[in-house]
């Protein structure tokens, strides 16, 4: 009987060491993902700006002018 109870504990001993682990290694997973994510948004991004640049001729000179210093915010950022 004491080796089956040694042997339980020893069980959920490992148990608990591999979920810790996985905890430990949670933050990096979410970074990654959070990163893929954000280069997707990016991706997209320029893709839109480069269409919008071709009506720029359309806009008012307020819209132009801040859409001028989003797309230069954009840039420096990115």
């Amino acid at each position: 009987m004491q080796a089956a109870l040694t042997a339980l504990f020893e069980m959920i001993k490992q148990f608990l060491s591999v979920k810790q682990t996985e905890m430990e290694h949670q933050p990096t997973l979410e970074v990654v993902k959070d990163k893929k994510a954000l280069k997707k948004a990016t991706d997209y991004t320029e893709q839109l700006i480069d269409i919008v640049d071709k009506y720029t001729e359309y806009f008012t000179k307020k819209d132009l002018s801040k859409y001028n210093s989003l797309k230069k915010k954009f840039n420096k950022n990115n």
